[in-house]
């Protein structure tokens, strides 16, 4: 005979996985579990005691620019689940008392059975998985693509992925190929799925990102750092690539706007002296930025430079400009902007330059109208 306990997690059972039975076809619900509903002591009493209850971060996706700089801090209740019905693993997060995100790797889970499951509308991803979802509504390719690093490079190293968006949730889905499904080569929106669902992401769209709101956080400056700019500050340079302008935010926030673009990025701060620099930098992993005139990264750097003489300082300069166009002012004022495009890469430099430990008056060269 159950124990009352055990015939009231039952029940509860019973009426979440109908649930689920009744509104399979939406895209916001798994298995009982339903964002911006699902309450952190209803997970439990559907799928028992957690391995792990913990605030958090929401922790790393493919798509953070899509969502709220909130994401990063730790104000998340995660409660993680080992292996328990229909999951091998499962870790669900909580803002404000209700279910935000889910993410799963299910057991026996063909891939056709599960996207039917959970909802049409199911996509291919393009290299860049915020972009897909911002362009969600523009026209697109229906040819099939190949299920290989092709087409989805930096997104999963085989098989393949899908994505859904709408009006209350993104949805993730990465794609194995089982032993039967060795000899397949390319896969179609219009289906049929093969394969065998290794994860399952939702995510509600209550943290999406809101309008205007940087892709970056601006967490502070460690003491010490020596940075040029000051908060809120903004710099606008001319160099032989063109006009950019630097603007700083209260903290480590710092955005690049060129040719009618903007975007943004929180820097990281130096441990320790690099080539005298002991200031911000930003060394341009993947493809962090939606694409601008061919640009999808950044290599940044901001910070100040020591020398005991004009004559060091002069060289210096007269070496970075050897690969990177720059323009500087009479007080020591820096600013390197230029392109790589073979790389998609955007380089952008700030540096204050100090002789014998002050600012300079005069140095051979500058141009102190292209720098304001």
């Amino acid at each position: 005979m159950f124990k009352s306990e055990n015939m009231k997690r039952l029940s509860i059972i019973f009426v979440l996985l109908l649930a689920g039975i009744s509104y399979g076809q939406q895209h916001d619900r798994w298995n009982g579990l339903v964002i911006d509903e699902t309450t952190p002591e209803q997970a439990i009493a559907l799928l028992g005691k957690p391995t792990a209850d913990r605030k958090s971060e929401f922790g790393t996706l493919y798509f953070d620019r899509s969502l709220t700089n909130d994401i990063r801090k730790p104000i998340y209740r995660m409660l993680e689940f080992g292996e328990v019905g229909v999951s091998t693993y499962m870790m669900l997060t909580f803002s404000a008392g209700k279910l935000v995100s889910i993410n799963a790797y299910p057991k026996d889970a063909p891939a056709s059975a599960l996207v039917s499951k959970l909802g049409t509308g199911w996509r291919l991803p393009g290299k860049d998985l915020t972009t897909d979802f911002e362009e969600w509504d523009q026209p697109r390719s229906s040819e099939p693509r190949k299920a290989s690093t092709d087409n989805l490079k930096d997104v999963w190293s085989m098989g393949y992925g899908l994505i859904a968006k709408t009006s209350k949730v993104f949805g993730l889905v990465s794609v194995l190929p089982g032993t039967q499904d060795m000899n397949q080569t390319s896969i179609s929106e219009s289906g049929p799925f093969w394969g065998n669902v290794m994860n399952l992401t939702i995510v509600s769209r209550t943290l999406e990102r809101k309008p205007g709101e940087p892709d970056a956080g601006d967490g502070p400056i460690p003491a010490g750092t020596e940075v040029v700019m000051a908060p809120g500050s903004s710099i606008t340079a001319e160099t032989s690539t063109g006009t950019i302008k630097i603007t700083a935010g209260q903290g480590l926030l710092r955005s690049y706007t060129w040719e009618g673009a903007t975007r943004f990025v929180e820097m990281g701060a130096r441990q320790k002296r690099w080539q005298g620099s002991l200031g911000i930098g930003w060394p341009g992993p993947g493809d962090h930025w939606k694409e601008h005139n061919g640009i999808t990264r950044g290599v940044l750097d901001e910070a100040q430079m020591r020398f005991a003489t004009a004559a060091a300082a002069m060289k210096w300069l007269n070496d970075r400009a050897k690969w990177l166009p720059l323009v500087y002012r009479n007080d020591g004022l820096v600013v390197g902007f230029g392109k790589n495009l073979s790389r998609k890469q955007l380089n952008v430099e700030v540096w204050q330059i100090y002789v014998n430990g002050k600012k300079p008056t005069t140095l051979a060269g500058s141009q102190d109208l292209k720098i304001r």
